[in-house]
């Protein structure tokens, strides 16, 4: 997350113009968050 951030923060900069690694980054924590609610749900918690 904090990486994400720090690319959005260089962009606005102008400082980089890595937007692939943005993109890449945002699927990776989207990834991870759907794993967490996935564990949540099967055990019983909501």
């Amino acid at each position: 997350v904090e990486e994400i951030f720090n690319l959005k923060i260089q962009v606005s900069t102008q400082q980089t113009t890595n937007f692939a690694r943005i993109s890449k980054l945002k699927k990776d924590l989207a990834r991870i968050l759907t794993v967490l609610r996935e564990k949540e749900i099967s055990t019983g918690r909501s």
